[in-house]
């Protein structure tokens, strides 16, 4: 059935395709007569059950096909479809078509409440296009423009809408303690989402975030602070305590420590405890000469740093 759906304020021209298509013919042999029965008639009920209401100026085509007229004042909603032909034969089409709120009842967009999300991490948002009374509007087939309160989501355009609505994968690609997605339409219709916050990624890498430094050999340096990033490059906290291993080149170059003082020995292990997204350490060299240090992270990317060690003045 083309087209299978309408407003149902209107009556709609509909064609509809099928098998078995035939008008009946009538020969008397013994008066030579003929006649050819071309009386179509289908009706549409709602699925589920319901009064059949007729379909009108129902005609049979050269293409073997029928034309007819679905009346004005259909119930909203899916409607079965039954043929019947000149013989008396009925075919039956479930959910031939949909009478639906027209799209121009629509007055605004509704998002559906967002969870918590991440950075740089897609999900899923759904946009309803609705109308005064808030029911959705499922003959609206627009699109709408996408933003939020970063600036950063993609892609920037939804739709065509299906029935009414869209689900789609959109991405933030950076944090917010309250983002929100904003829609709007050509016409001036708009609607939002309440606000979410936008975490930063599970971390992916470690960097150091103090600059090399210059000291004299024997001296105690720090604090030389390591930072987990995301994926975006974005600070992330770790998830669960992590387990940082240290070490420096030339290997018997340098000692870890975990006081101003170089008091507390730190070993070759640094914990970056979990909820946190840094941590830091002291330094002493031995001697003089560029030293490398290295942070290799359990299960994530590593970071090295080389440091100026002077000499210990005469």
């Amino acid at each position: 059935m083309t087209p299978f759906q309408g407003s149902g304020d209107a009556p709609v021209e509909v064609e509809i395709a099928g098998r078995g298509f035939e008008a009946r013919v009538e020969t008397d042999f013994r008066d030579g007569q003929g006649a050819l029965d071309a009386g179509f008639k289908a009706e549409l009920a709602a699925a589920g059950g319901g009064v059949a209401v007729p379909l009108e100026r129902v005609s049979f085509t050269e293409r073997r096909t029928l034309v007819a007229t679905v009346p004005a004042g259909l119930a909203h909603g899916l409607h079965d479809l039954v043929v019947t032909d000149p013989s008396g034969r009925s075919g039956f089409l479930q959910r031939a078509f949909r009478v639906v709120i027209p799209a121009g009842a629509a007055v605004a967009f509704r998002v559906d409440p967002i969870l918590p999300q991440r950075a740089g991490a897609s999900f899923s948002v759904c946009v309803s296009a609705i109308d005064a009374q808030g029911r959705v509007v499922d003959g609206f087939e627009g699109a709408v423009t996408l933003v939020d309160a970063t600036g950063t989501v993609t892609p920037g355009e939804l739709g065509p809408f299906t029935q009414g609505q869209i689900r789609a994968a959109v991405t933030v690609h950076a944090t917010s303690a309250a983002d929100s997605l904003a829609v709007s339409d050509a016409r001036g219709l708009a609607g939002g989402s309440i606000a979410f916050p936008v975490m930063a990624g599970i971390p992916v890498a470690v960097a150091f975030t103090t600059p090399a430094r210059s000291f004299r050999a024997q001296s105690c340096a720090g604090p030389i602070e390591l930072e987990l990033r995301d994926k975006l490059g974005l600070t992330s906290a770790a998830e669960s305590d992590l387990s940082v291993a240290l070490d420096v080149a030339p290997a018997a170059g340098a000692s870890f420590f975990s006081d101003e003082g170089c008091q507390m020995p730190l070993g070759d292990e640094l914990i970056i405890a979990a909820g946190e997204a840094s941590a830091g350490f002291w330094l002493r060299a031995e001697g003089p000469g560029p030293l490398t240090v290295r942070a290799r992270p359990e299960g994530i990317g590593s970071a090295s740093q080389t440091e100026a060690v002077e000499a210990v003045a005469p």
